[in-house]
């Protein structure tokens, strides 16, 4: 039987998706713990998280808007379109 690591947990980065005004593409808007330094990745830009920086027991979570928004809809269908 493995033993269950407890600790406490904090937020130590995240990135919004955003959509440039001007030119419409899609870009990553990264930041670190308290939303202080952000970066914008180029267009289209992964993010790369290497393993090897985080402790063990890191959890990625991606939150997306609803799958009942309309702004959900619109993304999904115009992929199906595709």
């Amino acid at each position: 039987m493995s033993k269950k690591l407890v600790f406490d947990e904090c937020e130590s980065m995240g990135a919004y998706h955003r959509i440039d005004e001007d030119t419409g593409l899609a870009y990553w808007e990264a930041w670190g713990a308290g939303d202080k330094d952000s970066e914008n990745l180029d267009p289209d830009e992964p993010i790369k998280l290497l393993a090897s920086s985080f402790p063990p027991g890191t959890r990625i979570v991606v939150i997306e808007p609803d799958i009942n928004s309309k702004i959900s809809r619109d993304f999904y269908n115009k992929l199906l379109e595709k």
